[in-house]
């Protein structure tokens, strides 16, 4: 959970400080994007077995979402 808002906010920070700039964005977001998975990948370790699978499921869901946004920056980034 702290991650994950860590995470976002080092997104919004990043598209603040060098736009949708796709190259100057992978080093600040990819890094964090592939903890982000261990983090969601180590979630089923770390809670009680009853609501794993939905947080792991919205973990998931979440990654999807920043996944996808992620991509349509960098391919809008270069247009």
């Amino acid at each position: 959970m702290v991650y994950g808002g860590l995470f976002i906010v080092t997104v919004l920070w990043s598209l603040l400080e060098v736009g949708l700039n796709g190259w100057a964005l992978v080093p600040r977001i990819f890094g964090l994007l592939i903890l982000l998975l261990l983090v969601i990948a180590a979630l089923p370790v770390l809670q009680p077995a009853q609501s794993v699978r939905r947080l792991v499921l919205t973990g998931l869901a979440g990654f999807a979402v920043v996944a996808v946004t992620l991509g349509m920056l960098l391919v809008n980034a270069g247009r």
